[in-house]
Parts: C-alpha cells; structure tokens; sequence
C-alpha cells in the first residue's frame, strides 16, 4: 500500500509540474496558446486573467506542491495547498464546462 501511495503522490506531483511548465511556456511565448471555444468558461477564464497575475501565480504554486510531492518533503502541506486548487478545478468542469 505504501508503495501504490508513493506512486500516485509521484504522478499527481508530475501532472501538476507539467502543466505548469506547459502554461509558463505558452506565456513566453515559446508555445501557441490554444483558443477558447465561446461560453461560460471563456467568460470565467478572462475574468481571472483580466487580474494580470492570477494564472501565473496559480502555475508557479502547482510547480512548487508538485515538486514537494514528486520529492515527497512536506506532502501534507502541499495537499492542503493543492486542496482548493483541485476543488475548483473539480467544480468548474462540473458546472462551466459539463
């Protein structure tokens, strides 16, 4: 059981450092950035971006969770970090984008 808990830690650290690398690579322009089909979430994600600062501050904490859960040094904090993040996640699929 530890061993099956090591590598869901490990790969969930890993989704999240990927997708934070893959956004911060779009950002500098390195990569296309992928256009939004018109509805709800388009309207939720400008929003959020009209901060400014909001995404990338969003991706660099799910670099950092996710390299405290690859190397599995503070894990409960990173969780408890990582919590809301996935909630939102989680709820926003559910309800903007069904």
């Amino acid at each position: 059981m530890k061993i099956a808990m090591i590598i869901v830690r490990t790969l969930m650290g890993l989704l999240f450092m990927v997708s934070a690398v893959v956004y911060l690579l779009m950002v500098m322009g390195t990569m296309p950035m992928p256009e939004m089909p018109a509805g709800a979430l388009k309207t939720f994600n400008e929003g959020l971006g009209a901060s400014g600062y909001f995404f990338t501050l969003l991706k660099i904490t799910e670099f950092v969770c996710g390299l405290l859960l690859v190397t599995g040094r503070f894990v409960p904090l990173a969780m408890v970090i990582l919590s809301p993040i996935i909630i939102n996640i989680f709820l926003t699929h559910l309800f903007l984008a069904p």
